[in-house]
C-alpha cells in the first residue's frame, strides 16, 4: 500500500499569444488528449473587454476525472484520480503523457511562455504524520497539536530557466472533495519563473516540471529526504 496516494493534477500552460478564439482551439485540442472529454463543453460567450483570465471555454467529462479550461491567455488541464484506479504513478505518467500532446500542438498555435504542475496528495499513515511533525516542526506542542500548514518556495536554475519549487503540507482534520479525512495533504507547484520566448522552448524544462511535483517527489520530500 503507498503511503501517499496522488488525487489531482492541474497543468497551467500560459501561451505567448492571445487566444483569439478559445473555443476553436478546444476542439483542436480534443483530439489532441483522445477525445476524452465527452459531454459538450460550456462556452462562455463574452465581451472582449472582459479580463483575459476567465475562462472562455470549460469542459468536463461525463464521470468528472477530466477537465480542461481555456481562457484568451492560457489553458488548464486537471485530472482527478480515484482510489480504484491503481497506482499514482500510472495516473501521472498518463497526464504527463496527455499534457505533452496539449503542448505541442498549443505552442505551434500560440507559443507557451509559462508551464505549471500542481499536484496534491494525501497519506492515511499516523507514521507519516509523525515523520513530518519530527521533520518539519520540531517546536510544536505535539501533544496539543490539532492542525499544522507548512509552505516553502525553493527557486532553482534548470537549463538557464528559474524555476519555483513550491511546498505545501498541511496535517490535521483535513477533508478532501470526496469527504475522506486524511492524515496529511501535499501540494506540490513546480513552474518557470523565467518567461519561454521560443516556441520550443517548453521541451527543455517539460520533464523537469513533471519530476518535482511527482509522487516519488510528494514521499520524499514528507520523510525530509
Amino acid at each position: 500500500m503507498q503511503a501517499m496516494k496522488m488525487v489531482n493534477i492541474q497543468a497551467a500552460l500560459f501561451t505567448i499569444e492571445k487566444i483569439a478564439r478559445p473555443d476553436t482551439l478546444y476542439y483542436k485540442l480534443l483530439s489532441e488528449v483522445n477525445d476524452i472529454i465527452d459531454k459538450p463543453p460550456l462556452i462562455n460567450n463574452m465581451s472582449e473587454e472582459a479580463p483575459a483570465e476567465i475562462p472562455r471555454v470549460i469542459a468536463v467529462s461525463k464521470d468528472e476525472k477530466y477537465r480542461i479550461n481555456i481562457s484568451k491567455n492560457r489553458i488548464d488541464f486537471f485530472i482527478n484520480i480515484n482510489g480504484d484506479e491503481g497506482s499514482s504513478e500510472s495516473s501521472y505518467s498518463l497526464f504527463k503523457s496527455l499534457t505533452n500532446s496539449l503542448c505541442s500542438q498549443i505552442s505551434f498555435m500560440h507559443g507557451i511562455s509559462r508551464i505549471g504542475i500542481v499536484s496534491t496528495s494525501i497519506g492515511h499513515d499516523d507514521k507519516l504524520k509523525d515523520i513530518f511533525i519530527d521533520e518539519y516542526l520540531k517546536r510544536v506542542d505535539k501533544d496539543s497539536l490539532l492542525e499544522a500548514e507548512y509552505m516553502t518556495n525553493n527557486v532553482r536554475t534548470h537549463k538557464d530557466k528559474e524555476i519555483n519549487n513550491i511546498v505545501k503540507i498541511s496535517t490535521g482534520s483535513v477533508i478532501i472533495p470526496t469527504n475522506e479525512s486524511v492524515k496529511l495533504l501535499i501540494q506540490l507547484d513546480t513552474n518557470n519563473r523565467t518567461p519561454i520566448n521560443e516556441r520550443q522552448g517548453w521541451v527543455d524544462i517539460f520533464d523537469h516540471l513533471f519530476d518535482g511535483s511527482s509522487p516519488l517527489a510528494a514521499e520524499k520530500i514528507v520523510r525530509g529526504e
